[in-house]
């Protein structure tokens, strides 16, 4: 039976409640009351049309559908249910806890404690650094390592693959930047001014940047520019005083974003070569930086334990979420731009929902720090502990607002998404 085009009789019961919400059967019973003999395929109709909330789901073949004990609504409340067409996806609207299931597939132990993290872009293989300078290469599918090399002893602050995969690049305490192979194979050593704190390659991998640490009396860079052939410096930029802790490359390369101990994320444009925008409205360092995989926004942890969400064009603060009460150290964003992961000290890992950075799960991760996640795909992730483990996990492929995500078609697009009022389906 195809939904009723008169759906104004459904909205009145619902609407005529206490509590804007009644149960299946009494529901029914009502629609039949007023010769208007609805049946539950009428409203998982309406449901399926973003019409009708629902309270509950199960998996069926045919995907998610209402439970006929479930309660309805005819607008958002929390932890409803409901389609939204212009996502084309499965919503849950809610401020607390939504457990979903992520499984532990594998569990692999290091050499010395894991300081960094980088994924493959075939998503096939990912590189661990460690304490004492080691690298280790795991394979995805077989859970364990595929090589180990080292350049030195010092400690190996982050990695990066050129987005060919060719190259990996390793930036290193002692101020020392490693180029190597796809094998494991010493191709270039550079000396810099110091810590080298993180690297991001540009789009089409014909540069790179690195942040360094900057001691307090000392007025040397902060970023340099490189070129990846010659493994020269290009260009240096000064404008961000003291230690910058991360730096990353926007995704349309025409300029590169910023954080670290003068608590400032800071946008950087090459085309006006100078800063775009600057903003202090964290209170601790900025550890750690995510650009959305379409654009658009860039997400910043810092060592209070918030997250901050960021408009790439004006620079305003679109969303602060209190993720936990120390230090963040990695944050991910899920290739369709929908799942933000975050870890650091307190040893566990939160998955949000973006927009509106509700969260979704939150579970224990390591015995030690988090010191490094990132996906590897939409259900898996991949994250190191200061404890000497490297995890793989899966997260479920059962979550009703992951199903037939539609793909963003342009950075704009994500910045409409993130300027909407998170209370906008309310009205």
């Amino acid at each position: 039976m195809t939904p009723k085009d008169d759906f104004e009789i459904l909205r009145l019961i619902i609407d005529g409640t206490e509590s804007q919400a009644i149960l299946t059967g009494q529901l029914l019973h009502e629609a039949e009351s007023q010769e208007m003999p609805f049946e539950f395929n009428d409203l998982v109709g309406y449901w399926r049309k973003g019409k009708l909330y629902t309270s509950q789901l199960k998996h069926t073949d045919g995907g998610y559908l209402p439970t006929k004990s479930c309660t309805w609504t005819t607008r958002y409340q929390k932890d409803y249910f409901g389609f939204n067409p212009e996502l084309g996806a499965f919503e849950i609207n809610s401020n607390i806890i939504n457990p979903i299931r992520v499984d532990l597939d594998a569990s692999m132990a290091l050499e010395s404690a894991a300081v960094c993290i980088a994924v493959h872009p075939s998503g096939r293989e990912f590189a661990v650094g460690t304490l004492n300078g080691t690298i280790a290469v795991y394979n995805v599918d077989q859970g364990k390592a595929s090589r180990t090399f080292r350049a030195n002893q010092s400690r190996v602050w982050t990695l990066a693959y050129s987005p060919d995969g060719d190259l990996l690049i390793s930036g290193h305490q002692n101020g020392e930047l490693v180029k190597w192979d796809r094998n494991g194979i010493l191709l270039a050593k550079a000396i810099t001014c110091d810590w080298v704190r993180s690297i991001s390659f540009s789009p089409d991998g014909t540069k790179f940047l690195t942040s360094h640490r900057v001691k307090k009396e000392e007025t040397t860079p902060s970023i340099y520019h490189w070129d990846t052939l010659t493994f020269r410096i290009v260009e240096t930029f000064i404008h961000v005083p003291r230690t910058v802790w991360c730096v990353r490359y926007l995704p349309n390369g025409k300029g590169f974003v910023s954080g670290g101990f003068d608590q400032k994320v800071t946008l950087w444009s090459f085309e006006k070569n100078d800063v775009a925008w600057s903003e202090k409205k964290h209170t601790g360092t900025v550890t750690t930086l995510v650009v959305h995989p379409y654009g658009g926004i860039v997400a910043s942890g810092a060592w209070t334990g918030t997250v901050k969400l960021w408009d790439v064009e004006t620079g305003s603060e679109v969303r602060t979420i209190e993720v936990q009460s120390a230090r963040i150290y990695g944050l991910s964003i899920s290739p369709s731009g929908r799942i933000l992961a975050s870890g650091g000290k307190e040893s566990s890992i939160t998955l949000l929902k973006l927009p509106e950075c509700s969260v979704i799960n939150r579970f224990a991760a390591h015995a030690g720090w988090v010191r490094g996640l990132q996906f590897i795909d939409e259900h898996t992730l991949v994250s190191v502990g200061s404890e000497g483990i490297c995890k793989l996990w899966r997260l479920s492929q059962s979550l009703p607002f992951s199903i037939s995500v539609q793909p963003y078609e342009s950075s704009q697009e994500v910045l409409n998404e993130f300027r909407r009022p998170l209370d906008s389906d309310d009205e």
